[in-house]
């Protein structure tokens, strides 16, 4: 997938690239809701918007990485998102790590 954007980002612009990658997400997730009846709820939605919004930017934000840089720096910045995440969580999120959740 990674190599099909670096390829298309010769050609597209960033955001109709990201736009047809939202696309097929729409229309699977739109496919499995219909499929379960639509029997979704959601508890917080300002959560929710938050989530979708910061999911948005850091798709945004990693084909834009990879259609800037080399593909193996921008894959290996992108596969290191984990240890960024466990390292920003007690700063962010105030969420307790432990000593053995780092390691």
């Amino acid at each position: 997938m990674w190599v099909c954007i670096k390829l298309s980002g010769a050609h597209f612009p960033l955001f109709e690239i990201v736009f047809f990658r939202s696309i097929v997400a729409a229309i699977i997730t739109g496919a499995l809701i219909i499929r379960n009846r639509g029997h979704y709820t959601v508890k917080n939605k300002r959560l929710l918007l938050i989530r979708c919004l910061s999911g948005s930017l850091g798709m945004i934000l990693s084909y834009y990485a990879i259609m800037k840089i080399g593909l193996g720096n921008a894959i290996t910045l992108l596969n290191t998102s984990p240890l960024f995440v466990a390292l920003l969580a007690p700063l962010l999120i105030q969420e307790k790590t432990t000593l053995k959740l780092l390691c």
